[in-house]
């Protein structure tokens, strides 16, 4: 599995601001869990996708920014590809308390939430130990993942707490590709707001090289144009 990082976005005026900001790359591990309470940052999983095939299950760790199939780590969100059409989440606790995000109706129908969608307290929260993806013969009425097509993508709500106080919850959101004819799950990416119970937008990503670069640029011309207008009032001041 190729090496995994994660990206820290500094937010302006909230989770649903624009995507240029202040970007900051760190090594992904232990170090990322450092990274909860910044102000207004979302962090970012940007490593390889993973897939599970039948029997296997799609884990990721939002402490440690990480991703497998292998289960490595107690802190960590699941989603088991048990059998054709039958795909169900189990519920881990250990150091954090983990739920992940059903249908409004309260069922126990994993959330599909398009990009843009607001994840808070409001969101209805499943914290029992089995939710549905799909199941054989649902149609897409009685869950958005059956399509009986050739697969479909969206975003499933997360949230997770620290066992010991303070009880902050942070809210996050993870991209999932379900294929029932091929039968496979595969985990995109996931992202979580690392300022306390504060929402998060689903599906809100950072931006391409390209903006960043011209953020860059940005910056480094205004500090240049101040630089100039500095020293243009340091030599009238010594001329007068």
């Amino acid at each position: 599995m190729k090496d995994k990082s994660t990206t820290t976005k500094t937010a302006r005026n909230g989770p649903h601001a624009t995507p240029l900001g202040s970007y900051l790359s760190i090594t992904a591990g232990a170090g990322a869990a450092s990274l909860l309470g910044a102000n207004g940052a979302v962090v970012y999983y940007n490593g390889a996708a993973v897939t599970a095939t039948v029997g296997q299950t799609l884990y990721w760790n939002p402490i440690t920014m990480t991703a497998d199939t292998g289960g490595v780590g107690a802190d960590r969100f699941n989603i088991a590809n048990a059998d054709t059409n039958y795909v169900y989440t189990t519920r881990n606790v250990s150091t954090i308390n983990t739920f992940i995000g059903v249908n409004a109706s309260g069922s126990n129908v994993l959330a599909k939430l398009d990009v843009g969608a607001t994840i808070d307290a409001s969101t209805a929260w499943f914290g029992n130990t089995w939710a549905y993806m799909d199941k054989s013969g649902w149609t897409t009425a009685q869950s958005p993942w059956a399509t009986g097509q050739d697969g479909t993508t969206g975003n499933i709500p997360f949230k997770f707490s620290y066992n010991t106080a303070p009880a902050d919850t942070y809210y996050g959101w993870a991209n999932i590709t379900y294929n029932d004819v091929a039968n496979t799950l595969v985990l995109n990416n996931f992202a979580y707001n690392n300022t306390p119970n504060e929402a998060i937008s689903a599906g809100s990503v950072v931006p391409e090289p390209s903006s960043m670069m011209l953020l860059a640029m940005g910056g480094t011309t205004v500090l240049a144009a101040r630089r100039r207008r500095r020293d243009n009032q340091a030599s009238v001041a010594v001329a007068s």
